[in-house]
């Protein structure tokens, strides 16, 4: 545990990525959406970065269509679906979370401290 704001932060990326995985949405999942919403909000809290945040910021905003009765279907593509576009977005923010942490781990460990956001 060098770092325990990161190691903190991945634990609510891997708790989100548990939600998005099991939960598809598509409907007024409001459980799903609190689970979302106080993760996120753990994860700012956890880790101060700006590229973080604003990935957390699109999982929250899709989650909030996502996991609703009617706002997701205006996000269908062709054949997919506007949940599974969604889960999608979510999933990119995901990925670019995890990035940027490690973009982060990777600067500290050299001792030049965080990258700039």
């Amino acid at each position: 545990m060098l770092f325990p704001d990161l190691d903190e932060a991945r634990r609510h990326h891997a708790a989100l990525l548990e939600i998005i995985i099991h939960n598809a949405g598509g409907w007024a999942d409001r459980g799903s959406l609190r689970q979302v919403l106080e993760l996120c909000q753990a994860a700012s809290g956890a880790i101060d970065d700006a590229g973080c945040r604003d990935n957390l910021g699109v999982i929250t905003q899709c989650a909030a269509e996502l996991y609703s009765e009617q706002a997701h279907k205006r996000w269908g593509r062709g054949t997919m679906s506007g949940a599974d576009h969604l889960r999608l977005e979510v999933m990119r923010a995901l990925h670019s979370f995890s990035d940027r942490l490690t973009e982060i781990e990777r600067a500290r460990t050299a001792g030049s401290g965080p990258p700039a956001s």
